[in-house]
């Protein structure tokens, strides 16, 4: 027993319109993936950019308070020195006088 073409089978308008469609919605999904895909990376790019340039600035204040504090100990330091020149010259003086 034969089952007919005609009866058995789509009609090959109907097939192609079918595959048409189906390459169609395929070509827009690949689009939509391609596009999500661009956004995430350039998503990706401005994240890393934030973090390094959040990373760049607490890496400069680590450095500014390092200088300020490096000058206050210097400063702290010199008024030291001074003050153990001033004692050295007094008890310097007492002695020749």
């Amino acid at each position: 027993m034969s089952i007919s073409k005609s009866s058995s089978s789509v009609p090959a308008s109907e097939v192609k319109l079918l595959k048409t469609n189906f390459e169609k919605r395929e070509a827009e999904l690949e689009n939509v993936h391609n596009q999500e895909i661009k956004r995430l990376a350039k998503q990706h790019e401005i994240e890393i950019t934030q973090v390094n340039e959040r990373a760049k600035k607490e890496i400069d204040e680590t450095r500014d308070r390092s200088r300020t504090k490096l000058t206050e100990q210097d400063l702290k330091h010199q008024q030291e020195i001074q003050s153990i020149k001033a004692l050295y010259q007094k008890k310097l003086n007492e002695k020749e006088g």
